[in-house]
């Protein structure tokens, strides 16, 4: 097992637990990741959310990485885009480390509708019976905007009503959070291009690491 550090660009806070699966799906590959996701949100003039934008701030306290990890919802546009994107922003900051781009389809909700038992269990109520309306698995990535089929899905598993169901809306950061933290990645997810493209992606930069020892 080697050890690596890596810098992941995501695409927002609640997105930080895309961080462990990598790191798990590395370690398949016999590479220990530490990963670093840096709070842009906190930052003095926080960067934009383009790859180049964000690295370049990065790179400007802190260099010391061997694999960069880039979450780039497709949101329309199609992962060969968002891999150019990625590669240019590298080119502009002069960086030529192993990549891994996570791009799911559309939005990363897409995938945290795979798991009915998962959203009721971060909804509250495990037990529920409420239709979800969940799309089956062959329509995932399909869906035209899974972050408001997932909202729907979780106040209907809530069963609230009235000021506490506003409340829980208010929280959806952290319920997805939660949600993507949960994400089994032994499961349906493994089924979906945008996974399988992310799967590669890791086996492909853990053997590049290796190489290099």
């Amino acid at each position: 097992m080697i050890s690596a550090r890596a810098l992941l660009l995501a695409d927002g806070p609640s997105d930080v637990p895309l961080g462990a699966h990598v790191t798990a799906l590395a370690r398949a590959h016999g590479v220990a990741l530490d990963v670093v996701t840096p709070e842009f949100d906190r930052m003095d003039n926080p960067p934009g959310r383009t790859v180049f934008s964000r690295l370049e701030r990065v790179l400007q306290f802190d260099a010391d990485f061997q694999v960069l990890i880039v979450h780039r919802d497709a949101e329309g546009l199609d992962a060969a885009q968002r891999e150019a994107e990625i590669a240019d922003g590298m080119a502009q900051c002069d960086v030529a480390w192993p990549v891994v781009a996570v791009i799911p389809i559309r939005m990363t909700e897409a995938w945290l509708l795979l798991d009915e038992d998962a959203i009721r269990r971060v909804a509250g109520r495990p037990s529920g019976t409420e239709s979800l309306e969940l799309p089956n698995v062959a329509k995932i990535e399909s869906v035209p905007d899974p972050k408001v089929k997932l909202q729907a899905a979780l106040r209907t598993a809530s069963g609230f009503s009235g000021r506490r169901l506003q409340k829980f809306r208010r929280d959806f950061p952290e319920h997805r959070r939660q949600l993507l933290r949960l994400l089994d990645r032994a499961g349906t997810v493994r089924q979906l291009g945008a996974w399988q493209a992310l799967e590669v992606a890791t086996a492909d930069a853990a053997n590049t690491l290796k190489s290099l020892q």
